[in-house]
């Protein structure tokens, strides 16, 4: 546990087993290899916030995309350098979504499925396992870095098929 109150305050999870948590930004690529982890933040900080402080941004270049999930609210900042960003349309003041916007939210949705599995295999990572030491904060964000690059060195949780031609379906 951090022994700065206002740092206590800042990364304890109440949502979270009652831990202090730090929390990271993590982008992988269309074929589900990392490539981008964040250093680590205080647990309780918004995700635009992590986006923004991260250096992220300063990384892509006009005509990138990049696709997030209903919590980031960083259009504003993307389209300012011309970056597309995808992410799952709101119904708004509507009852329904278009077509478009279903088809879209079930590509999306298609695709989270890489990032929740990269995610879940950084967590399962031996040295992320259990309550960390207070003696490892400082390498933290070393620690998260080598369990998210070790995810592109080991097979994908998610299956892969062949199509007739004998190519991969990731």
């Amino acid at each position: 546990m951090p022994t700065n109150f206002e740092q206590q305050g800042n990364t304890y999870s109440a949502a979270y087993k009652h831990h202090n948590t730090v929390i990271a930004a993590v982008g992988i690529s269309c074929p589900g290899a990392v490539i981008y982890v964040s250093p680590v933040f205080e647990g309780n900080m918004s995700d635009k916030r992590i986006i923004l402080e991260s250096g992220l941004l300063e990384r892509l270049s006009e005509g990138d995309a990049v696709m997030t999930d209903r919590g980031f609210d960083i259009e504003g900042e993307l389209l300012d350098i011309g970056v597309t960003l995808y992410k799952p349309p709101t119904l708004g003041d509507r009852n329904k979504l278009t077509s478009e916007e279903e088809i879209l939210t079930e590509a999306i949705a298609s695709a989270t499925i890489y990032v929740e599995h990269v995610i879940a295999d950084i967590k399962d990572n031996r040295l992320l396992q259990g309550i960390i030491p207070i003696l490892l904060i400082p390498v933290i964000s070393d620690l998260i870095y080598i369990a998210a690059y070790l995810c592109n060195f080991k097979e994908s949780r998610i299956r892969q098929y062949k199509n007739k031609n004998g190519q991969g379906n990731r």
